[in-house]
């Protein structure tokens, strides 16, 4: 029997994939900062671990990690959320590489960098709202085009992100990004890749809105969307999850506003978990 390590139990994607993958026969290790986290009393799960913080202590949080893939005989390692930009350092280690799940750590980071995953979306010729450094000439031409929202480089759930009308006002910040606001609806993207093949794709939009961010949601079908997401994951070679937010305009033209390279909410609409093993398998091999 196979063992799989699961690098998040506390959230209920992470249990998603927990039951997809003890239904298909595998032994579920789970590695988690907290100790009492929604899998551990799952009885698919075979064994959790409490690791240190990766944010805070990622060198133990590491450590950690290889002590449990050397000590659980561990065949393949799947990070769930944010904690997959420092279990994708594990890939510098080559007896690790072909375990992990997931995208090198530099393409990683570049698309969870909001200003970056703008600029490679542009090299790739895909559709993005034209964004600036708050601190550049490039941003005060942004603003006084239009209507316009600035947001920080690193943020999540509509953190810090403020919206603003045309010629406003605002912090020259070098960690914010002025962005061109696209009228039109939201809609996200939950995907699972491997070199470079979408293997399952879902569309969704937030049905209830809790502040900034959606906490129901609806299953939609968008061919423009889709589209724009295997044109992205064939060109970076993707292999993994990965997540998309997009505006779509008065023309019905996505836009891409941000990426998580990483799960979402949007992995529970993913029938294709209910057997994860051929497809992530074959990368093994």
């Amino acid at each position: 029997m196979k063992s799989v390590l699961i690098t998040l139990g506390r959230l209920p994607k992470g249990l998603d994939i927990v039951r997809s993958f003890h239904r298909a026969g595998w032994r579920v290790i789970i590695a988690d900062p907290a100790c009492d986290h929604l899998s551990r009393v799952s009885n698919h799960v075979t064994k959790t671990y409490q690791v240190p913080p990766p944010a805070a202590h990622s060198q133990k949080y590491l450590g950690a990690l290889r002590e449990i893939i050397k000590t659980e005989s561990i065949d393949l390692i799947v990070p769930v959320s944010e904690e997959i930009m420092y279990v994708s350092l594990l890939a510098e280690e080559s007896q690790l590489q072909p375990l992990l799940f997931c995208m090198n750590h530099h393409l990683i980071h570049r698309a969870h960098h909001k200003g970056n995953f703008i600029a490679l979306c542009q090299e790739l010729c895909l559709t993005v709202p034209e964004t600036a450094k708050a601190d550049t000439i490039d941003a005060f031409e942004i603003a006084h085009k239009g209507p316009f929202i600035t947001k920080p480089l690193h943020s999540c759930a509509g953190d810090r992100v403020n919206l603003h009308d045309q010629g406003s006002t605002y912090p020259p910040d070098p960690e914010r990004l002025v962005q061109r606001r696209i009228i039109g609806s939201e809609v996200s993207t939950c995907s699972l890749a491997r070199k470079g093949k979408r293997q399952a794709t879902c569309i969704y939009r937030g049905t209830l809105i809790g502040g900034t961010v959606a906490v129901g949601f609806e299953r939609i079908e968008n061919d423009a969307v889709m589209h724009w997401v295997d044109h992205f994951i064939a060109a970076t070679e993707w292999t993994g999850f990965i997540s998309f937010d997009f505006i779509l305009d008065e023309e019905g033209t996505p836009y891409a506003i941000e990426c998580n390279p990483r799960t979402t909410s949007g992995i529970h609409f993913l029938k294709m978990l209910i057997s994860p093993v051929p497809f992530l398998t074959r990368r093994m091999k």
